[in-house]
């Protein structure tokens, strides 16, 4: 009987082993798919928003935004008239570096100030002309 015993608890240790061996390697396949499937699906992401991001750069250059050309038209106002950048902002009512800024397209002027410069422009019978 001692024997019977010894025997079922060698034939539950292999058991448990190759149960325990065939878990792990189940486990070690669905983490390997599990990455594959992170990476296909970065993969497929990345390249969606890579062809919204070419949509959206080709859109911007064919309608240029409208304070796009309201600076356009404020610089084209300072050249008529022969003024300076510093003399454009004292007319405004903003500092001269950010008349400069709006200018070189390093910031965009904000909702107000946008009111102002278009409100500066239909002043002078600028604005809207086009």
């Amino acid at each position: 009987m001692e024997k019977i015993l010894k025997y079922e608890r060698s034939i539950d240790k292999s058991i448990f082993q190759k149960n325990h061996h065939a878990k792990k390697s189940l486990e070690d396949s669905c983490s390997v798919i599990g990455f594959v499937l992170k990476k296909i699906t970065f993969f497929i992401v990345k390249k969606y928003l890579c062809s919204k991001m070419q949509n959206m750069q080709t859109f911007k250059k064919t309608f240029p935004r409208p304070i796009d050309n309201l600076i356009k038209e404020l610089e084209e106002y300072r050249l008529e008239n022969r003024i300076t950048q510093q003399q454009l902002a004292d007319e405004i009512g903003v500092v001269f570096s950010t008349v400069s800024r709006w200018l070189n397209d390093k910031t965009k002027p904000n909702k107000i100030q946008q009111y102002h410069i278009e409100k500066f422009l239909k002043e002078r019978g600028v604005y809207g002309k086009k």
